[in-house]
């Protein structure tokens, strides 16, 4: 879980994630969106509206320029 942002329709997050990576391994990666309406309890998520969310290979992104990921 990264860090919750108020009221913000363009949220930036400045939160990094390290994950370890192996190069032999065909790894998914998968990044839920959550709006949040309880800040006392950011992390109960049945309290928050389900957003989305987006999966994607870790390889993909280790091996794009500058790892940066384009959908």
């Amino acid at each position: 879980m990264t860090e919750a942002i108020q009221d913000n329709n363009s949220p930036e997050f400045v939160t990094q994630i390290e994950v370890d990576f192996f190069f032999e391994e065909n790894q998914k990666f998968i990044i839920r969106l959550y709006d949040v309406d309880d800040f006392k309890d950011v992390k109960n998520l049945e309290k928050h509206d389900f957003i989305g969310d987006h999966e994607f290979s870790l390889h993909k992104l280790v091996s794009s320029r500058n790892q940066v990921y384009s959908a």
